[in-house]
């Protein structure tokens, strides 16, 4: 894969107006990179297609969680007489 230096370098050289063979090699690096890229983008989808298929298999026998409810303990108050009625 073309890292991203290289990829600047090739932009700069572009701008600079290289043209013959040495442009004609950086189109067939670039396209190369693209196919290979395309080539490890549909090797995830496809990873990524089987592992939704094997969880949805995993969860779809299952009948959903119940719901569990938790029970907050309340706070007792105490209530005690102001300070001056205490004096």
């Amino acid at each position: 894969m073309i890292s991203d230096d290289e990829a600047a370098g090739i932009g700069d050289d572009v701008r600079r107006g290289v043209s013959g063979a040495v442009l004609r090699a950086y189109i067939q690096a670039l396209l190369e990179d693209r196919e290979e890229r395309v080539r490890e983008l549909g090797d995830l989808r496809q990873r990524v297609e089987r592992a939704f298929r094997y969880l949805d298999r995993l969860c779809g026998d299952s009948p959903p969680p119940p719901v569990v409810q938790v029970a907050v303990p309340r706070r007792i108050s105490r209530r005690r007489r102001p300070l001056t009625d205490r004096l």
